[in-house]
């Protein structure tokens, strides 16, 4: 088994390099020697992309890559593994196998499969998992944009219209107010404060529409 745990550093309110390598070291040490572990940095969603479709091209068998973020970079590592397959198909899940951590905001899968919320201790119990080879399915949803060339995948869920703005709407929140975000994720940790914001985001949006309803996306969806 070939591991690689991908670190998106900007995810959340951001992580130091040194946390990435000593959850590296935990993996190679639960792990042992006969499963080697990578590790992948990232500043953003494209870099950690990249990581996974050539970790995934190099490595098509028995192989493993932790999301060290939340669900855009779960989404991002899903996205390489698309684009290394250049068939539309996702490899099997004897071919390559994809984890969580809550390192990122939202979070939503990992919570939902109760990963715990300190990183260190996330990757212990992934590193348990591994080694007793426990898994679970998860829905991947591959969709075709008329405006975009290539496959978009999401995780789980998806979203559209007003509510599909709100994660680009708070990305240029928190980039033009960086200190006001850690401070906020600080006091009310930053899965409550996702959830606060992600309301309150939303429903900006819909009273700005009910003002003017010129702004609603027509959305048209195909199966």
């Amino acid at each position: 088994m070939k591991l690689l745990l991908a670190i998106n550093t900007s995810a959340g309110t951001g992580h130091d390099p040194a946390l990435g390598r000593e959850m590296a070291q935990t993996l190679r040490h639960r792990l042992g020697e006969k499963h080697p572990v990578q590790l992948g940095w990232g500043c953003g969603h494209r870099e950690i992309r990249w990581h996974a479709s050539e970790f995934a091209r190099q490595n098509k068998h028995d192989s493993v890559i932790i999301a060290g973020g939340g669900g855009g970079t779960l989404r991002a590592v899903i996205e390489g593994v698309g684009d290394s397959a250049g068939t539309g198909k996702l490899p099997a899940a004897n071919q390559l196998r994809i984890g969580a951590l809550r390192m990122g905001s939202g979070n939503v899968i990992a919570r939902q499969l109760g990963v715990a919320q300190n990183p260190r201790e996330g990757v212990e119990e992934l590193a348990a998992q591994l080694l007793a080879k426990i898994t679970t399915h998860c829905c991947v949803i591959g969709c075709d944009a008329n405006n975009h060339p290539a496959t978009l995948y999401g995780a789980t869920l998806g979203g559209f219209g007003l509510f599909g703005r709100v994660p680009k709407c708070l990305e240029t929140y928190h980039e033009n107010r960086p200190r006001f975000h850690r401070f906020s994720a600080g006091l009310l940790g930053i899965e409550q404060l996702t959830n606060v914001e992600y309301g309150l985001c939303l429903a900006g949006l819909c009273a700005r529409a009910a003002v003017n309803p010129k702004r609603l996306d027509t959305v048209e969806v195909r199966q």
